[in-house]
């Protein structure tokens, strides 16, 4: 199952762009971005500040870029400490399959030092490609939606996350403070 003052977020594709390219998108050479630091031989398992900043605004730049757009738009997630919290604490389990606390989540896994956080989120975001508003999901066997469509689920307003290196593998989860139902309607 693996495969995280309140101002409406008003993203032109040009600062979307900006947020990727300061983040790492994934798709180049990411190693002087906040989201390719994730060194998971660190002995910290935590995520430092400018790591949470690099998934919030992820998080944040696909919430900005559904299709259809959403009107009226979603409301940019923010970081809580309390969902960061208790994503790293349930990473450390090295789990298979999303916890049952009430909170909405996402986990992803990936062989460790291959991979970045924005590895993670961009794999949850790029569910978009099967995701069609209104419509069930059309994912082939092996794929989601899920996890992009918690991503961009409208009641969602807080996230956290965390990671944990578990037997040559790492774990990211972000926690939503709002679990996702019926997602083929997100917002």
């Amino acid at each position: 199952m693996l495969p995280t003052s309140r101002h409406r977020l008003l993203a032109t594709a040009a600062s979307v762009t900006l947020m990727l390219a300061a983040c790492g998108d994934g798709g180049g050479d990411d190693s002087n971005t906040p989201c390719s630091s994730l060194d998971i031989m660190r002995e910290a398992q935590s995520l430092t500040a400018d790591e949470a900043s690099c998934i919030l605004a992820l998080h944040n730049a696909a919430r900005a870029s559904v299709t259809p757009a959403a009107d009226p738009p979603l409301e940019p997630l923010q970081w809580d400490g309390g969902l960061a919290g208790a994503a790293s604490a349930y990473a450390q389990t090295c789990p298979t399959v999303p916890a049952t606390d009430g909170h909405g989540e996402n986990l992803w896994k990936g062989t460790a030092g291959h991979f970045t956080i924005a590895d993670a989120v961009n794999k949850w975001v790029s569910q978009k490609q099967w995701f069609t508003y209104g419509q069930p999901c059309a994912a082939p066997a092996g794929e989601y939606c899920g996890h992009y469509t918690q991503i961009v689920w409208a009641p969602a307003t807080k996230v956290g996350c965390g990671y944990a290196k578990c037997d040559g593998d790492i774990i990211v989860a972000c926690n939503y403070d709002k679990i996702q139902s019926g997602s083929d309607m997100p917002y």
